[in-house]
């Protein structure tokens, strides 16, 4: 066998796994699913491991939910980290040992309305 077919043969074999495992899953989880559970609360590992997507995926999806308005990011006076955040008191995330830094985020009104109207379609629950 020739390197080229080899090749070939090892990309058909790669995709031919992946696709399988779509159809196994047999479903992308929706921007109202992680709206609906980032509503909810918990950090990216927690969330990334409930949708069965890595945790780069997830996080790239919560950004374009930024983008498109769905959520806003939460963010502490420069330099106080935890202290300046407006949710402080009321916060249970834990905080990477000496970072000092983590990302929070909210649903804007839109990301409620969104949620609300897929409850009300029976999208989700």
């Amino acid at each position: 066998m020739q390197l080229r077919e080899c090749f070939s043969l090892f990309i058909f074999l790669f995709i031919r796994k992946y696709l399988k495992l779509a159809i196994q899953r047999n479903k992308m989880t929706t921007t109202e699913e992680i709206l609906c559970r980032i509503e909810k609360g918990g950090t990216l590992d927690v969330l990334a491991n409930e949708f069965g997507m890595r945790k780069l995926v997830l996080l790239a999806r919560i950004e374009f939910m930024v983008r498109a308005g769905y959520l806003s990011e939460i963010h502490s006076e420069k330099g106080q980290g935890c202290a300046g955040c407006p949710m402080s008191g009321t916060c249970s995330v834990p905080v990477p040992e000496g970072s000092g830094k983590v990302k929070m985020y909210v649903l804007t009104e839109k990301g409620m309305e969104c949620i609300q109207g897929a409850k009300n379609n029976g999208v989700i629950r």
